[in-house]
């Protein structure tokens, strides 16, 4: 079921944005995809050239991926950690306050470039039990809001709640689900049969039997649009 909807990139190994977007770029050729999720972001592996500056390059990776994103017209979301200055902030409850989207990790130029800009945060060392359980969702950034979207007012974002099973959130105003548990027997789903891509960088890797059929199949396509032309 997994395998259907997911192509997982392994992390035995480290990649630059550079690898990614081409991985990306493979795979939207095979197959057919909605969104990436890159997480973290800051995880990656920096290539400086020449006389670069980590502003620059940092700028130039959020443009190639809006670029990507535009291109192939799938979502890309990159998942970024906040500076230590803003999990150094304390609310009137002692807590960590949620980031604000000029904190994260290389500055403004993420948000400057993002469609979206969304925070996620959890109070997790709450002494109370339901605030620890309760999650924050702020929209800080939504550039097309004649569609309905909009950003969360700064001090009253989404919240919602995980159930004691850990298989729903609720939505705390509204006590509506976000989506419902499969109505089956949670032991049919605690293995998970799906393996990541292997190095997909090396010669070495050892693809599996589906990948090598879409490598072959990939390698046709391309070796037919060069005969056309």
């Amino acid at each position: 079921m997994i395998n259907e909807h997911f192509t997982v990139i392994s992390n035995n190994q480290v990649y630059s944005y550079s690898d990614i977007l081409v991985f990306l770029e493979k795979i939207v050729r095979q197959q057919e995809c909605d969104a990436v999720f890159v997480d973290p972001y800051n995880s990656l592996k920096i290539e400086l050239t020449g006389n670069g500056n980590s502003h620059d390059y940092h700028y130039q990776a959020a443009s190639e991926f809006l670029t990507f994103s535009t291109a192939n017209d799938v979502a890309v979301w990159l998942n970024m950690h906040a500076v230590t200055e803003a999990q150094r902030r304390k609310g009137d409850d002692g807590l960590p306050i949620a980031p604000y989207a000029e904190d994260t990790e290389g500055g403004g130029k993420f948000v400057n470039r993002a469609d979206c800009f969304m925070t996620i945060h959890r109070k997790v060392q709450a002494p109370d039990h339901n605030i620890k359980k309760t999650t924050e969702l702020h929209i800080r950034k939504v550039r097309e809001t004649e569609t309905g979207g909009m950003p969360t007012p700064i001090d009253d974002p989404i919240t919602f709640t995980m159930n004691t099973s850990h298989t729903a959130f609720r939505i705390n105003t509204t006590g509506e689900e976000l989506f419902h548990g499969i109505d089956k027997k949670f032991e049919d789903y605690k293995t998970y049969n799906f393996s990541a891509n292997q190095g997909f960088l090396s010669d070495s890797s050892v693809p599996s039997r589906s990948e090598e059929t879409n490598e072959r199949d990939f390698e046709a396509q391309v070796s037919q649009e060069e005969g056309v032309r």
